[in-house]
């Protein structure tokens, strides 16, 4: 109630690096030219090199500090792990995702061939989970969240925030397909990596 009133304080993303897919045309480059005009460093993902790159100029010409252009083709896993890597070596860690990237195929469903089908849903759907591109969350941001949402009385804590989206999708699909995408995400196996404080 009170921030319809008081606008909500803007964050502040100078500096932020901010990966958007599907940033060759559309609404992935007028969001790249947003960012750039805010500063942040931008890492530009799309199957179209060339119009991948004009936007990375563009973006350039608009005024950020630094703009990596990447083709990659979101609806290949292996693809998106591979430059998901380089771009962690080369730029560093993502702290802001658009997953922008989708494929319209104009066709009516029961038109559309399997291969279009196929293609749209792992570009529009499966792509969004990207183990790769995760965050690591610091302890000390996970203990703020924990608190705030207690002393906010939340009913529900998911971090990172796409949980939330896991959650919706088992509300309203059956068990078999959430249990199916939870393992395509790696959801059973988040912690296999996970090593304890070790004893002195």
């Amino acid at each position: 109630m009170i921030f319809t009133l008081i606008p909500k304080p803007r964050k502040n993303v100078a500096g932020e690096i901010v990966l958007i897919t599907g940033a060759g045309s559309g609404l992935g480059r007028l969001l790249a030219l947003k960012f750039a005009r805010l500063g942040a460093v931008l890492v530009l993902w799309d199957i179209n090199k060339e119009g991948n790159e004009e936007t990375c100029n563009m973006a350039r010409d608009a005024g950020a500090t630094r703009a990596y252009a990447y083709t990659c083709d979101c609806s290949r896993r292996e693809e998106v792990y591979r430059v998901a890597d380089q771009v962690k070596k080369e730029v560093g860690d993502i702290s802001i995702l658009i997953n922008n990237a989708g494929i319209v195929t104009g066709k009516r469903f029961l038109d559309c061939p399997d291969e279009l089908m196929e293609k749209a849903f792992d570009v529009n759907f499966k792509a969004h989970f990207c183990p790769s591109l995760l965050p690591i969350l610091e302890p000390e941001y996970v203990v703020r969240k924990i608190v705030d949402a207690i002393l906010q009385e939340n009913v529900y804590l998911c971090i990172p925030k796409f949980i939330y989206v896991l959650m919706f999708l088992k509300s309203i699909l059956p068990t078999k397909l959430v249990m199916l995408i939870g393992d395509y995400v790696g959801a059973f196996n988040f912690m296999d990596g996970f090593i304890g404080k070790k004893k002195n």
